[in-house]
């Protein structure tokens, strides 16, 4: 049985300011296009949770150590959840740091 293939334009939106021809093979469009687009939307997520969080009222969190805390640990609830010994290991976190950035979370449940 053959497979039909034809094209299929994939407009990228105002931002991008280009479209992409993709190939559609009856079920599937080209999975790089899908995997690039899930990419940028994971990328778009971890921005907007980056962006806002409790740890901007955390005392001697700065923004690029909140940034790798929530890079490391993903979330504010799985830094809770980290012992003291697993924060301090983070780039820019020392024990000391760890243990009021855990008290500063309990504190704020």
């Amino acid at each position: 049985m053959a497979t039909q293939t034809a094209f299929l334009a994939i407009d990228l939106g105002a931002e991008s300011g280009r479209a992409v021809l993709g190939r559609f093979d009856g079920e599937r469009i080209t999975l790089e296009e899908a995997h690039r687009f899930a990419n940028t939307y994971h990328q778009l997520l971890m921005k907007k949770r980056i962006g806002e969080s409790i740890l901007d009222d955390c005392p001697g969190v700065s923004e690029n150590r909140k940034a790798l805390l929530l890079k490391r640990f993903g979330s504010v609830e799985r830094l809770r959840k980290a012992p003291v010994e697993e924060v301090a290991g983070t780039e820019g976190i020392g024990p000391r740091l760890a243990e009021q950035v855990l008290q500063f979370l309990a504190e704020r449940q």
